[in-house]
């Protein structure tokens, strides 16, 4: 979950207050599908981006689930902190555009995918990375993502998910190939 732009107050307290509500689907859901990489299909939120970066798979790699080290290259992440070994079912903390977010590992395949789930302020999301090298080297990275969680569409529209990601993607991109 990836929320840059931070919220005005008003908003923040009704988003706060239908996550109370239970206006989103149960987090049980939402992590049996990040463990099966998927991002919930029905949501009112969601992003799909690809980019393709010119540099080795274990370099990428290193990048995205080094999660401690995002705000290295990451500059709208000003805090990450994972709680435990980079598996399945751990848990990280990290704030991005001034919004504190709680989330849990669902999967993690080495070089080849990873997904977690996200809470913040009554938002739940999943996150999903997948990585694959094209036949001249280069890397393949898509994420997709979804969010929920009432009356997030009137303040955060799918198209400011996808340019964030976009933007998630070219940091990346940009780290991968520095080196």
């Amino acid at each position: 979950m990836v929320l840059f732009k931070p919220f005005p107050r008003i908003a923040i307290a009704s988003a706060f207050m239908a996550g109370l509500a239970g206006c989103s689907p149960p987090t049980s859901k939402l992590e049996a599908l990040a463990k099966n990489g998927m991002i919930q299909e029905t949501a009112p939120i969601k992003a799909d981006a690809s980019i393709l970066i010119d540099a080795p798979l274990p370099r990428v790699w290193k990048l995205i689930s080094d999660i401690d080290h995002w705000p290295a290259w990451q500059p709208a992440i000003t805090r990450a902190v994972l709680h435990g070994p980079l598996a399945t079912e751990s848990r990280f903390d990290w704030k991005g555009g001034g919004i504190s977010v709680e989330s849990r590992l669902m999967l993690v395949k080495p070089l080849k995918a990873i997904s977690w789930t996200g809470r913040a302020m009554g938002l739940k999301a999943i996150h999903v990375w997948t990585f694959a090298t094209d036949p001249s080297g280069r890397v393949l990275v898509r994420t997709r993502e979804s969010m929920d969680g009432f009356p997030i569409t009137l303040l955060y529209p799918s198209s400011r998910m996808q340019e964030n990601d976009a933007h998630w993607l070219a940091r990346l991109k940009q780290a991968a190939e520095a080196h």
